[in-house]
This record gives C-alpha cells, structure tokens and sequence, in this order.
C-alpha cells in the first residue's frame, strides 16, 4: 500500500533540528567473526585499498525500512524517527557521495520474536528481505546473540546482510546505523582486534610493548602510529589512525590518555570516527580511506542487486507546508470522516501525515496534498502535522495544526438526492472491478463517484452528471487490488455517502 498506518500509544512530540547526533553507552553487535565472515562473503581482501574510479560520482543505495512490532502491532518505532534516521544516513555519507534512498514502502511486520529477539530470527528476517536493497530491521532489541561489552545498540549480520537496529537509537537520532552501514560496506572497526580486550593500563602498560593484541584476536597486529604496519594492522586503513578501542570506556568524545606504542610515539586516535566506539561528538565522519572500501565494496559482484540505472527524486525541501484545512483551532460537526488538506511542497513526492489526541497516535505516509481521516473519536482535541518528504530528502520540518471533533457522523446510507446504494460483488475476489448502483432524485446531478484504502489514501475518482432514475457506475480494481476493506464514497453538493467493501 502507498499510505501506511501505524498506531501506537504515544505523545513524545520532537521536531527535526539539525544533524547532530550521538551513541548512548552501548556497543555494536558486530564481532570479529562477523567482520571477517563479511568480507569473505561480500568483499575480497584486495578491494580495501584499490581504485574506485571517479570520486565525485554519486553512488544511489536503495534502502527498506522495516519497522516491527510485538504480535498485537505495538512497539513500533514511530515514522518521524524513521524520517529523522534517513536525513541522518544521507548527512553522514554525504562526504563519501553515497546516497540512501527510500525503495519503495515502508514495510511492517508484528512478530514479537522479531520485535524482540531478532538474534534467534534470522531465517525469519531473511524472508522478509528486499533483494535488492540494504534491509533495515528496526527493533526493540537488538542483541545478535554473542557476548558483548555492554548494550548491544545494533549489528549487522553477514549471515542474512541485513542491518538490525533498536528502535531507541532512531529515538535518540544516534549515529548507531550510519556505522552498522559502514560494516554492511565491508568496513571494520578502526581498533579491530580489541573488541573483547579493549585498552588498559595496568594490563598493557602506559606503552604497548606488544606485536599483537593481547587477549584479543590471534594473529591481529597492535596498529603503529606512524603507519609502517598500517596496511596489516587493525582495519588495514592506513588515514585511520590506531585504536586500542579506547573509546569503550570513556563514553565521551575526548581522549584523555597518554598511551605510546612499542616505537615511543603517543597513540593518538579518531574520536570522531564512525568506526570507533566514541560517542556524543556533535559529528562522525569516514575517512577517505574508508570511503575508497565502501564504494569499492558497492561496486564488487557481491553488491551487484543495489546497483541499477535508478535516480531517485533527491530534491532538497524548502518550502514550509501551508495548511488549508481544518484550519487551526476548527471545530468540527463530525469525527468520522474528516479531510485534511494542505498545499503541494516543491520537491516533495510524499507526506507523513500524524495525527495525536484522545489517547491515540496515528501515522500514515501519502503521496498527495491531502488526507481523509477515518479513526477518530466524537469531539475530542487532535493535533496533527505535515511533513514533506522525497525518496531521498527527509530532512524538512514539520508544520502543526490543532482541531476538535464533533459528534456528528459522516452519512453512510443515504442522502437527500442519492438512494439505495448498492456495491456489487462484496467482497471482491477474482473479479477485476466493482459495480456501483444508486437512484438519483433529481433531474441532472453532479456526483463525484471516489474510491478510497480504509487508512483513507486516495486511489480513484470520477465526477459525472447523471440524470434521474437508476445508475450504474463500474470501477475497474486492477490498480488497487490490495486485500482489506476499502471506502466508497458518494459525494453531491447535498452531502456524502460512504461505504465499505472488501477485497479478498
């Protein structure tokens, strides 16, 4: 479906501000097996370091959001963080020229295994892949099943390449999947060989005596500062300064240590590298080095289904929404049936649209200026918000407005020059339209014929004269036959008829 509906029990109101961001106490999922099983599967060792041809060509990855719930459909991290997230992706591969673009729908899935142990499904979120994007399965937890150092906040997985992270990190608009990305991209992490033994002086001493990592991974060299062994050591990334994973234990972006490796030159590391395990710098970026490995390992035969011919719309919003209707502060008469409306958005080809009061969230995504809401309550106080968006560009500012509803209700039956309206067959099943029978009273009558998913996405219109007596209007499905229960609505100058159907 074009429009997606969420609903949760929420009232966290954020807007979007700017791109700073940083990493909770946590760690990455992603271990050294994982990181080697990686590049086994998707990246030869050869690639980290070789041309990558024009570096100002922009690279376009599509992306599927998968957003999960418990069994009852609750949980679900809400659409305005997932908005917030792409804006943050796109901020922070902007330098590499890599660019993120929404593939599709968003996709939904309640399932508390995987809404909670995404570690113990990874057949499951398998199946549910796009084949050709970078799938991200946003979850409330997001533990891989290995031991780790603290919170697992998200991991990329080699075995199924997907990308799983938890939900609170697009809350707090985290840098957590701009790194997992990194590891999707063949990227390790810049103190690879510390993971399980990061730093610390009194057992490694103020100067790092040793070759390889102790207590760590066998064989894993203790990386120089002066990069005579950089290309074996570590990440093998050689403008990625050593890393002794440092930053496991300052939660901060500051290094405060005087650490010497075994030539006597201070250790001085990246803390704003989206590989280390620093946090709350104000920005992460890649090194060019690491760009050269990401584009290369988009470019190699393993990544083959990301690549395509597709530009997607990327156009940067910034046109505020002006809001037509219900202007802010309008009462209502009814709460069953209320159109919103908003001007169209330069640039924008899509909308999120939420809704908040009465003890409800509602959020859906549409691809036009305007919405029907079918789901409220009788005269309750709602807000509701606009935001314009595009396959690429998520980061617009929302516009707010505020409306009551009535206790009247939108008529479903009949109206004063419309009767007996009849929607044949019902439900649909193997036939390929619906026919549409109603009397007219009236000598000539304008009638909008209007077909509508029952979240209120618009999909069909028609507004013909019809004359008095019976009437017979067919509307061909072959566009909108998704299963669920869809609107008909009858509209004259009189007044409104709205009715259901379904669709096996």
């Amino acid at each position: 479906m074009s429009r997606l509906l969420i609903l949760l029990l929420s009232f966290s109101f954020s807007t979007w501000m700017s791109a700073q961001h940083f990493i909770p106490r946590g760690v990455c999922g992603v271990n050294h097996e994982s990181q080697q099983l990686a590049e086994k599967l998707y990246g030869a060792a050869e690639e980290r370091i070789s041309a990558t041809g024009d570096r100002n060509n922009v690279v376009y990855v599509p992306v599927k959001f998968h957003l999960t719930a418990n069994n009852e459909g609750k949980g679900r991290v809400e659409l305005r963080d997932v908005l917030n997230q792409l804006c943050i992706l796109n901020t922070d591969f902007a330098a590499s020229n890599m660019v993120f673009y929404l593939s599709g729908d968003f996709e939904y899935h309640d399932i508390t295994n995987m809404y909670e142990n995404p570690g113990t499904s990874n057949a499951l979120l398998v199946s549910k892949k796009n084949p050709k994007a970078l799938n991200i399965f946003v979850t409330e937890n997001a533990d891989p099943g290995s031991a780790a150092l603290g919170t697992v906040l998200g991991y990329y997985s080699p075995q199924g390449d997907y990308v799983v992270v938890r939900k609170l990190e697009l809350v707090n608009r985290t840098n957590t999947l701009s790194h997992e990305v990194g590891h999707f991209f063949n990227l390790r992490h810049t103190f690879y060989g510390w993971e399980g033994a990061p730093y610390d002086k009194n057992i490694h001493g103020e100067t790092v005596t040793f070759t390889t990592v102790p207590n760590g991974i066998p064989g894993v060299q203790v990386e120089l500062m002066n990069k005579s062994n950089c290309n074996n050591a570590a990440d093998m990334i050689c403008d990625t300064p050593p890393d002794y994973n440092f930053g496991i234990s300052t939660n901060s972006c500051s290094f405060n240590l005087t650490v010497f490796d075994r030539n006597n030159d201070r250790v001085i590391p990246m803390v704003n590298n989206q590989m280390s395990y620093f946090s709350k710098c104000d920005t992460f970026r890649f090194t060019d080095g690491q760009t050269t490995r990401m584009r290369n390992n988009f470019n190699a035969s393993t990544r083959s289904q990301l690549r395509s011919n597709y530009v997607p719309s990327k156009d940067t919003i910034t046109a505020q929404v002006v809001i037509r209707s219900p202007a802010t502060g309008a009462n209502l008469p009814v709460y069953d049936g209320i159109e919103l409306d908003w001007e169209d958005v330069p640039g924008a080809t899509r909308y999120l649209v939420e809704i908040r009061g009465a003890g409800q969230y509602y959020g859906y995504v549409t691809y036009e200026s305007r919405f029907y809401a079918t789901e409220l309550r009788r005269n309750q106080l709602y807000s509701w918000s606009v935001r314009p968006f595009n396959e690429v560009y998520a980061c617009a500012p929302a516009r707010n407005a505020t409306f009551r509803t009535g206790n009247g209700t939108v008529s479903t039956t009949e109206i004063e020059l419309v009767k007996n309206v009849k929607i044949f067959p019902n439900p649909v099943t193997s036939q390929d339209f619906i026919n549409v029978e109603f009397n007219v009273n009236s000598g000539e009558l304008p009638i909008t014929v209007e077909l509508r998913t029952i979240d209120g996405r618009f999909l069909y219109s028609d507004t013909s004269i019809y004359r008095s007596g019976q009437s017979l209007h067919t509307i061909g499905l072959k566009d909108v036959l998704n299963p669920g229960i869809h609107l008909l609505r009858i509209i004259t100058e009189k007044g409104t008829i709205t009715k259901t159907f379904t669709i096996n």
